[in-house]
């Protein structure tokens, strides 16, 4: 589980053939809390903004990681406000 340590050990799994991603999202005033927020938990995924006035978010990440990077978003949600959406 993911939420529990610090440090991820490496895990054995075969290479992903593509990134996975979600779209958050979230007030501007609220952003650099998620950048620090989500920097905290080791580049475990990575966002680029694809709209700076709505604060459009793509969250990508490994499809090996997406429970972990679920669980992430989860505990956020106490912090800020966002939304999660699969596809755009």
């Amino acid at each position: 589980m993911c939420m529990q340590y610090r440090y991820r050990e490496p895990k054995k799994l075969p290479p992903a053939q593509k990134s996975a991603s979600l779209y958050l999202i979230l007030a501007p005033k609220d952003m650099a809390v998620f950048r620090f927020l989500l920097e905290a938990y080791d580049n475990v995924a990575m966002f680029t903004v694809l709209d700076p006035k709505a604060t459009l978010l793509k969250l990508i990440f490994s499809p090996h990681d997406k429970d972990c990077v679920l669980q992430i978003l989860e505990s956020m949600r106490s912090k800020i406000v966002f939304s999660v959406q699969d596809q755009i």
